[in-house]
């Protein structure tokens, strides 16, 4: 696991496993709060957890006490070929 420095009363983290990179973000607070996503490339939603929240452009409406569980494009790393 990966914590991720979020501001509170936000709290995530990435999971890695296998090649493929999950998402957790959790709200903590009985308001709802915005998550800013523009750190995170190829975020894909996984709506299928339950924990779905409106995204609009990098900016995720986390419920109170909500969740986001999303699927993170993998970049692969690569070693420069000597010319």
């Amino acid at each position: 696991l990966l914590p991720l420095d979020l501001p509170a009363p936000l709290l995530g983290f990435v999971r890695e496993r296998d090649g493929e990179r999950v998402l957790a973000l959790f709200n903590l607070a009985e308001t709802p709060m915005a998550a800013d996503l523009g750190a995170f490339t190829g975020l894909r939603a996984l709506p299928e957890t339950g924990f779905a929240p409106p995204i609009d452009g990098e900016t995720a409406m986390l419920a109170r006490f909500g969740a986001l569980f999303a699927v993170l494009q993998t970049v692969e790393s690569r070693t420069p070929v000597p010319a």
